[in-house]
């Protein structure tokens, strides 16, 4: 039997829909959360990062939502930041153009990040074969955030569009296309 590890389950059947709120975020309380989803009350362990994105996608199917509104609207700079952490032979490089000159300067082995217009590539480094792979593949430049520096969040220079194609692409993916629909 398949089981599934991340899902949003909507409980139709309570004509009550009762917000609940927890800190800053409120949901319905008729909704059930598993896996990535279950950002409400994350515990310390848990891996937060990019947790915009979860938050994007459920509110979309449970309030409607629109993901780039909600996206735009939010404050918190932790919610858009990923964290990394390497260990044994790897080590973590950011590598930049300062100037006009290339640079790259070791970076220690636990990192937050988030995705910028303006920034650095990270790169994770095995210092025994020379491999080299991206933190972040494609495009997408990063900024280092190791020590919180409170700032408006438009001061963060943030790539919203990282975000709202990351959201996009696990929506069109649980959307039925029309295409599918016809097939019925």
């Amino acid at each position: 039997m398949e089981t599934y590890d991340d899902y949003v389950a909507i409980k139709t059947d309570n004509p009550h829909y009762v917000f609940k709120k927890i800190g800053a975020e409120a949901f319905y309380q008729a909704t059930k959360c598993k896996g990535r989803f279950e950002f409400h009350e994350l515990a310390l362990h848990k891996n937060k990062s990019f947790l915009i994105i979860s938050k994007a996608i459920y509110y979309y199917f449970v309030h409607g939502i629109d993901p780039e509104t909600y996206i735009k609207q939010q404050q918190n700079i932790f919610d858009f930041c990923g964290g990394k952490k390497i260990k044994g032979d790897w080590e973590f490089t950011k590598e930049y153009i300062e100037e006009g000159e290339y640079k790259k300067d070791k970076l220690q082995n636990t990192i937050r990040y988030y995705i910028s217009n303006k920034g650095c590539k990270i790169i994770k480094h095995n210092i025994v074969d020379d491999r080299l792979t991206q933190v972040e593949a494609g495009k997408w430049l990063q900024s280092l955030f190791i020590d919180y520096v409170k700032k408006d969040i438009k001061d963060y220079d943030l790539n919203y569009d990282y975000y709202l194609e990351k959201v996009m692409k696990e929506v069109n993916n649980l959307e039925p296309s029309l295409n599918q629909l016809s097939l019925f």
